[in-house]
């Protein structure tokens, strides 16, 4: 070891042997409790901001910092995701594609932690006429489980005439499986002049 840093670590109580293969310096700070925890997380910083990973992602500070930090991680990492979607399209098609019929392989930009935003967004793109896949895909359904889940509902268990929604505008009311549509009518008694 270093005569210098043998004189140095005489005096530290908290260390009783240092070893090393360099010259090392010892940093001893005889300020308050408050400056050496300024020091640290300006040296913790330093760190995450040299490997280039935000320290939020071990230990947030601010209520939106950790989410803002974890899609600006799952925007870098779907770089990489989108080049391995148009690698493995590339092979099921080289593979298995013919004149009628062709292949998509697509990884979603889902994360643990956003999992739940996405199934939201994708559920009311599916409200109004987009894919009800992607809710379902989200969740960890796949398109074979979808469909024989919705088969047993309707055709086996038949639970669409069981299962009736309260009215709304968006079920289509009670009259549900019966072919009518619009809001139920009303009896004659609770009819309005003009519409009698």
């Amino acid at each position: 070891m270093h005569d210098g840093a043998v004189g140095m670590m005489r005096g530290n109580k908290n260390i009783s042997v240092l070893t090393t293969y360099a010259d090392v310096d010892s940093v001893v700070s005889n300020t308050s409790s408050e400056a050496s925890t300024n020091a640290l997380e300006k040296s913790l910083q330093n760190i995450y901001a040299n490997t280039g990973v935000s320290g939020q992602l071990f230990a947030p500070t601010g209520s939106q910092a950790l989410m803002i930090s974890i899609k600006n991680d799952i925007a870098m990492m779907m770089i990489l995701g989108n080049k391995y979607s148009r690698f493995f399209t590339f092979i099921i098609n080289s593979l298995f594609s013919n004149s009628n019929v062709t292949f998509k392989y697509t990884l979603l930009p889902i994360s643990y932690y956003d999992s739940s935003d996405y199934i939201t967004d994708a559920f009311k793109l599916a409200q109004s006429g987009y894919s009800l896949l992607l809710p379902c895909l989200a969740l960890g359904i796949t398109q074979k489980d979808l469909l024989n889940l919705k088969d047993l509902e309707n055709n086996a268990l038949k639970i669409i005439e069981k299962l009736i929604p309260p009215a709304s505008a968006y079920t289509g009311g009670a009259n549900i499986g019966t072919g009518k549509v619009g809001r139920p009518e009303l009896p004659a008694d609770q009819k309005s002049q003009k519409t009698i």
